[in-house]
């Protein structure tokens, strides 16, 4: 199962975070394993904390948007899934097949003409 980290901005240098774990609601935010991050740099810092913990950073407009998520009342739009990697928000099998081109390609480019 994909753990969330749900990413709310609120204000322009602060993030309030919470992760999708086990029992995680309104009742029980403890459970979200809740951070916050301050600075200009505060929606990175975020996005690289979800990713160092295997976790896939999303950002939300509320926390209502975010515990509707998490109990399944909405979807994760693919949209607001946040990405630090070069790759951007490409999924895998995207990433696989331009690597694999590559491996092709690159090869072809080099190869001497007789």
């Amino acid at each position: 199962m994909a753990i969330y980290r749900f990413i709310l901005m609120s204000r322009a240098d602060r993030a309030d975070t919470g992760a999708s774990y086990p029992g995680c609601s309104p009742n029980s935010t403890a459970q979200c394993d809740p951070r916050g991050f301050d600075g200009p740099n505060a929606m990175q810092q975020a996005i690289d904390y979800a990713t160092s913990h295997n976790e896939i950073p999303v950002q939300v407009s509320s926390q209502k948007e975010a515990f509707d998520m998490i109990a399944g009342v909405l979807p994760v739009p693919r949209e607001q899934v946040l990405s630090s990697s070069m790759f951007g928000n490409l999924d895998m099998t995207t990433v696989l097949l331009v690597a694999l081109g590559a491996i092709f390609v690159v090869p072809m480019l080099f190869k001497k003409r007789g």
